[in-house]
């Protein structure tokens, strides 16, 4: 009988399939459970992900990534629901990081934020609409949309709802612009 060798990809996807089996054997209610179930979900997926890109090839990270988030997408349904965001989100994490190259360091990094377009337009078409709203002295909209943005509850707009804001904006230096935003 001939035992197959798993090879490094699919040891990390059985990783993954156990950390998410883990989380959904857990009773799962609204409020502290959840924000600690999630909690430990995102740390056990981010200490995987800090194995992969050491032992992947730069090849794999965009198959490996896209195949994780899509696994807990599909399986954990409650997975983004997740309000405790603060230091403790990686505080020890990185203890026994093991080290790579640069090269397959930001290799890793780019699949990450590609894995993550999507969200992170959604965030600047946010700051986009936030921006234009300050311009215009609409704090009122704005504390509302932060308001609503800290609960979770902000909807994606797409680029053709924000195209064209900034055509007639007035040319500022930067340290102007960096000084309006602080203030």
């Amino acid at each position: 009988m001939a035992y197959k060798i798993m090879n490094k990809y699919e040891k990390l996807q059985n990783k993954v399939r156990g950390v998410i089996a883990e989380r959904k054997n857990q009773k799962v209610f609204d409020g502290k459970s959840l924000n600690s179930s999630n909690e430990k979900l995102k740390r056990n997926i981010n200490q995987i992900f800090m194995l992969a890109r050491a032992e992947l090839e730069p090849k794999n990270f965009k198959q490996f990534i896209t195949w994780v988030k899509q696994q807990v997408e599909c399986q954990i349904r409650d997975n983004n629901k997740y309000t405790n965001k603060s230091y403790a989100d990686t505080a020890g994490l990185f203890v026994n990081m093991p080290e790579v190259s640069w090269d397959k360091e930001l290799s890793w990094v780019m699949e990450r934020l590609i894995a993550e377009a999507e969200k992170l337009n959604s965030f600047f078409q946010f700051l986009v609409e936030v921006e234009t709203l300050a311009y215009s002295g609409d704090f009122k909209i704005i504390f509302d949309k932060l308001e609503n943005f800290e609960n979770n509850k902000y909807t994606n707009k797409s680029y053709a709802d924000t195209a064209g804001l900034f055509v007639n904006m007035p040319e500022v230096s930067w340290d102007k612009e960096l000084s309006w935003v602080l203030s």
